[in-house]
């Protein structure tokens, strides 16, 4: 595999795991929720 281009720059919305997990436990509905798009 080659690769193609490469890149250095700061990653846009870079989270700590912990913290994710932290926002995923506050946030996020737990019930079972219909996500088809139709």
């Amino acid at each position: 595999m080659k690769v193609l281009a490469e890149g250095e720059g700061e990653r846009l919305a870079w989270m700590h795991p912990d913290e994710a997990r932290r926002w995923m436990k506050e946030n996020k509905k737990r019930g079972l929720i219909d996500r088809r798009m139709s």
